[in-house]
């Protein structure tokens, strides 16, 4: 591989000199799960089927103790999950893990090309390998004719509802009166990707985490010039480098869930108190007037029960006269029930996808 730029963020590690607590196929699961639970780091040796083992019983035994019934125990049972998961390590020597059978991953080397000793945890190893298939297979989505490879700690959707709405628009709207477009927050770079394939010509594409901007330049140069040509990946927050024009398509999938962001990818699920507000502003500020401003959403914290009010309508309307909404379009989401989760299946049942279309007076 290619060297990564430095700047990326990678899955976090142990020094190799870090105490920790062997735990041997022998050893029961009970045993080691106490010595989790008081705070130990275990070393899980042996082979990738025994680490899978424990880890599947860990799994089990963290449900038992936090059931999940609705979303705040569900976060519960995330928070108790990533304290336990997050000290059952494994060794990687040599940038290949030390489990027999276990998986081989390049990204171990790309990441920590001068570390020849070191832990991660299991979950991140696990992580690290999903991400990697994902990478090298593609995400194929119904609204583009090509995959999307997402590099490691970049958001993509796992959903398709809100894409193939905002497709629709575009093809009933056109996009011929826009020269310009800006995809905020791009992620994996799909809406943007979605944009050029309609026949925007000029699109600029920013994101605040530097991994997903490297994704998006990298399916660019798998696509070849003509994409490259034509999107532009800045990382930076919102709007970056690019001025609005009046004629300019700006388009925003923000986060859905209020709440505290951990992660840098949990800024694309997460926003903390005030962020419409904040966001209103500074699109009043930085557009001229005649720019359109489109909004994916979902109204998920709402049916969800977190929310009383639509966070962004909200917002909007605490603002003052910026910006006139001339459409709002919403469809309830197709998503499968969840098999195991009945409050989340019952969440989906009442749940829409929305696209908020403005304008700037």
């Amino acid at each position: 591989m290619e060297p990564l730029p430095h700047d990326l963020y990678r899955p976090p590690i142990h020094p190799a000199t870090a105490e920790v607590v062997e735990l041997t196929p022998e050893t029961p699961f009970a045993h080691a799960f106490r010595q989790l639970s008081q705070g130990a780091a275990l070393c899980l040796t042996g082979s990738y089927g025994s680490a899978m083992a424990f880890y599947s019983w860990m799994k089990k035994r963290i449900g038992a103790r936090h059931p999940i019934h609705d979303y705040a125990s569900s976060r519960r049972h995330r928070d108790a999950w990533y304290a336990c998961s997050a000290r059952a390590l494994i060794r990687i020597s040599h940038h290949e893990p030390t489990l027999a059978k276990a998986p081989r991953n390049p990204w171990l080397r790309a990441f920590f090309p001068d570390l020849p000793e070191f832990f991660i945890s299991f979950a991140d190893f696990l992580g690290l390998n999903g991400a990697w298939q994902w990478y090298r297979k593609g995400v194929r989505y119904p609204v583009l004719p090509h995959p999307i490879h997402p590099f490691y700690g970049t958001y993509f959707p796992t959903r398709h509802d809100h894409l193939l709405l905002f497709d629709r628009w575009l093809e009933d709207t056109g996009t011929g009166h826009h020269e310009r477009a800006m995809d905020m927050g791009t992620g994996s770079g799909v809406l943007a990707f979605i944009m050029h394939a309609r026949g925007v010509p000029h699109i600029h594409a920013t994101d605040i985490n530097p991994n997903a901007i490297y994704s998006v330049r990298q399916d660019l140069k798998r696509l070849g010039s003509k994409a490259e040509e034509g999107i532009i990946p800045e990382e930076g927050d919102l709007l970056g480098g690019f001025q609005p024009g009046s004629r300019d398509l700006v388009v925003f999938n923000p986060p859905w869930i209020p709440g505290e962001p951990e992660k840098p990818m949990d800024e694309a699920c997460y926003y903390r108190p005030g962020f419409f507000e904040v966001f209103f502003r500074r699109m009043a500020r930085q557009c001229p007037s005649g720019t359109t401003l489109a909004l994916l959403f979902s109204d998920f914290a709402v049916a969800a029960g977190l929310l009383e009010e639509h966070p962004v309508l909200d917002a909007l309307e605490s603002q003052g006269a910026a910006f006139t909404l001339t459409d709002h379009l919403r469809e309830p989401v197709r998503q499968a029930p969840a098999r195991v989760n009945a409050w989340l299946s019952e969440v989906r049942r009442r749940e829409q996808v929305e696209l908020l279309v403005l304008h700037r007076i």
